[in-house]
This record gives structure tokens, sequence and C-alpha cells, in this order.
């Protein structure tokens, strides 16, 4: 199973689960049904694409953390270290 298939299945678990505890089908409302689960999908692995075009828009992650992401993405390995150490502690 690819990652990104795992991030759309979480999503749409999340937005089932909000509807079944009558909460309003939000992003922070979906983050907070998938709890720390969310830091078990590796979102490193994620082509940078399918993390613009299939994850960013639907604003589980905040801001700070999709701009860490695609800063991994577009640095190379050797140079990694220099990106926010909460970044590589929470999603690696």
């Amino acid at each position: 199973m690819y990652f990104i298939d795992l991030f759309l299945f979480s999503y749409r678990w999340a937005t089932s689960q909000c509807e079944r505890q009558g909460l309003t089908v939000t992003p922070k409302n979906q983050r907070s049904v998938l709890g720390k689960a969310i830091s078990l999908i590796r979102f490193p692995l994620i082509s940078a694409e399918d993390f613009s075009l299939k994850i960013i828009p639907n604003g589980i992650l905040a801001a700070e953390e999709a701009l860490l992401l695609l800063q991994h993405m577009s640095v190379p390995p050797e140079k990694r270290f220099t990106i926010c150490r909460y970044f590589e502690l929470y999603f690696i």
C-alpha cells in the first residue's frame, strides 16, 4: 500500500467518523478524530505532487506542517538537518 492511499483512506474514515458522531465535517474535527494516528502516515514518502494536490487542499495538516513537509521534499537528504527538528521527530 502506498502512503497516499493510506492517507486517503484515513481521510475518508475521519469524515465518516465525524458524521457518525454528529460532528460537522471540518479539517479540525477530522484531525481530532484521527488523533495520533495521523503521525503514523509517512508523509515524506508521498510524492510532492500527490502531497500538493491531494493532501494540502483538505486542510487536515496545519500550514506550518505542510510547509515543513514541502521543504523536506525539496531539499536533498544531506541538507535536511537544517529543517525544523520538530518535523523530523514527529513525521519521520
